[in-house]
C-alpha cells in the first residue's frame, strides 16, 4: 500500500513504512516532527518508548495506535483504533 493509496476517510489499517509523518498531520491534524519522525512506524516505537509487540496498544498524538503485525526490527501494520481531533 502506499500512501496514495490511503483511504483517508475510512482509515482504520495502515502499514507504517508507507505512511510519512507529514501526510499523517495534514490528515489528523497533528504535530508529529516529520525531522524527528520518517514515518508513523517511528512516531509509534516513540509512544511506547521501545519497539512493541504484535497486539499492543498506544496513545501518542491523540490517536490510539494497535500493533497488528511487527517483528525485532520494526512496526509492519497498525490499526488506528480513535481519533480525538482537537476543537471536537
Amino acid at each position: 500500500m502506499s500512501e496514495q493509496n490511503v483511504n483517508w476517510s475510512n482509515l482504520r489499517c495502515l502499514y507504517a513504512e508507507d505512511l510519512k509523518g507529514k501526510r499523517l498531520n495534514e490528515y489528523f491534524k497533528t504535530d508529529f516532527s516529520d525531522d524527528v519522525f520518517d514515518t508513523i512506524g517511528g512516531v509509534v516505537i516513540k509512544g511506547f518508548g521501545r519497539l512493541p509487540r504484535r497486539g499492543e496498544t498506544t496513545r501518542t498524538g491523540g490517536i490510539t495506535f494497535k500493533v497488528l503485525r511487527a517483528d525485532k526490527r520494526r512496526v509492519h501494520l497498525l490499526r488506528v483504533l480513535s481519533v480525538e481531533r482537537a476543537g471536537t
